[in-house]
C-alpha cells in the first residue's frame, strides 16, 4: 500500500509538470504542428513562382551581328568599341535588331518585356543546339517604340520548370537599345556603275552624263565628290576626275590627279582663290577610293580609301562654275595635255559634305 501511495504520487507530480510545460509552450508546440503538416501534408502546385528572380541566372547573351555590316563583329571591330554590345547596342531606325540568348535549360516559356509598354510579348524562336537552347529575337527598333536620340531597356523574361521543386523558376536578362539619330536625307548620285574603263593614253575619256540630273550645287554649295581608280603610271599632274580646266589651279572648278609616284591631290578653285590638298601615292596597281568633301563653311576633306588624310579650310572659296562638264581621266575642257593612264570604276556625287560616318555607311 505504501508503495502504491508512493508510486501514484509521483505520477501526480509528474502530470502536473507536463501540464505546466505544456500550458506554458503551447503556441511554441502548435508553430511545430503547423510545420509538420506542411511537410508531409501539403502539395505545392506545379505551376506556382517559386522564385520571381533567379539570384544566379544560367542564361547569356550571346554576341549580336554588328548592326552596320549585319555580319558577326570581327576582333577589330570589337576592340574599337566603346561600349559592350553583349549588353547594349545602337541601332538606327531602319536596322533589324536580333539578339540571341542561351540557356542550358529548356524554357517552359519567354516573354518579352518592353518598358515602353506593360504588356509582355511572348518569343516563340527556340531552337535546340548541342543540348543548349538558344532564344532569338527578330524586331525592330521602330517595332519597339524607341525613340530617336533616346535609349530602352527590354528584358527576355525566361521561365524554367523546376521538377525537383515542381515550381517554376522565373529569370530575367535585360539589354539596352540605343536609337541613334536619324541619318540626314541627302541625293546621291552614282556614275558608270559596274563598269571598269581602262585609259591608255590615246585621248580617251568619259563625261558624266547629267540629262535629266541636275548638279549644279556644286557650284555654290556644299558636295561630296568619290571615285574609284587604279594606275601604275609616273606621268605627273594628269586629270583622274575634273570640271575645271587644268590650266591653273586657280581656274573655277575642281580635279583630282595624281602626281607621278608621290601623292595624289585635289586642287578646287573660284577664279581668284584656291584650295590644294593632298593624300598618298595611288599608283601601286590597286584600286583605290578617292574622296573629297566640300564644307563650304568649313573644311575640304581628303579621304583615301575612307580614311582622312588631310583638310583644309576651304570658306574663302566661291562660286565654281566653269561652264564645263565633269570628265573622267580629262579635265573639264577635254583637251588637258597630260592623259590619265589606268583605270577608272564607279564615280559618286552626293549634295552634302558627307561626314565620315556617312561615307561608311554608303561605302560599306
Amino acid at each position: 500500500m505504501v508503495y502504491w501511495i508512493m508510486f501514484g504520487g509521483m505520477l501526480d507530480n509528474r502530470y502536473l509538470k507536463l501540464k505546466y510545460y505544456i500550458m506554458k509552450n503551447i503556441k511554441f508546440i502548435m508553430l511545430l504542428g503547423v510545420f509538420s503538416f506542411l511537410l508531409t501534408g501539403c502539395e505545392v502546385d506545379s505551376h506556382e513562382v517559386v522564385n520571381a528572380y533567379y539570384v544566379q541566372p544560367e542564361a547569356e547573351m550571346l554576341y549580336p551581328n554588328n548592326p552596320k555590316t549585319e555580319l558577326p563583329y570581327t576582333a577589330d571591330e570589337l576592340i574599337a568599341l566603346d561600349h559592350d554590345p553583349l549588353k547594349e547596342n545602337f541601332y538606327t531606325k531602319n536596322q533589324n535588331v536580333v539578339l540571341k540568348v542561351r540557356t542550358n535549360t529548356k524554357p517552359e516559356s519567354v516573354s518579352l518585356i518592353n518598358d515602353s509598354s506593360d504588356n509582355k510579348t511572348a518569343i516563340t524562336d527556340i531552337s535546340e543546339d548541342s543540348g543548349a537552347y538558344i532564344i532569338t529575337l527578330n524586331t525592330t527598333v521602330l517595332n519597339l517604340g524607341v525613340e530617336e536620340g533616346k535609349a530602352r531597356g527590354i528584358a527576355f523574361e525566361i521561365t524554367y520548370l523546376q521538377e525537383n521543386s515542381r515550381g517554376l523558376i522565373v529569370e530575367n536578362i535585360t539589354y539596352i537599345i540605343n536609337r541613334l539619330l536619324d541619318p540626314r536625307e541627302f541625293n546621291s548620285y552614282t556614275f558608270f556603275e559596274g563598269l571598269v574603263q581602262t585609259f591608255n593614253g590615246a585621248g580617251e575619256f568619259a563625261t558624266i552624263d547629267e540629262t535629266g540630273i541636275d548638279l549644279s550645287f556644286r557650284y555654290t554649295g556644299d558636295f561630296t565628290v568619290s571615285i574609284w581608280a587604279k594606275s601604275t603610271a609616273t606621268n605627273s599632274d594628269p586629270s583622274i576626275i575634273s570640271d575645271k580646266n587644268w590650266g591653273s589651279g586657280s581656274l573655277p572648278g575642281f580635279v583630282f590627279s595624281y602626281r607621278g609616284a608621290s601623292d595624289w591631290k585635289m586642287n578646287i578653285g573660284d577664279g581668284s582663290n584656291r584650295v590644294d590638298i593632298s593624300g598618298p601615292a595611288m599608283n601601286d596597281g590597286n584600286w583605290h577610293l578617292l574622296t573629297v568633301t566640300f564644307d563650304r563653311d568649313g573644311d575640304a576633306i581628303l579621304y583615301h580609301d575612307l580614311e582622312e588624310i588631310e583638310r583644309k579650310d576651304m570658306s574663302a572659296i566661291g562660286d565654281i562654275n566653269s561652264g564645263f562638264p565633269i570628265n573622267i581621266a580629262q579635265d573639264g575642257t577635254g583637251t588637258y595635255g597630260i592623259p590619265y593612264l589606268g583605270e577608272s570604276g564607279e564615280a559618286y556625287i552626293h549634295d552634302v559634305a558627307m561626314s565620315k560616318e556617312e561615307l561608311l555607311d554608303f561605302h560599306q
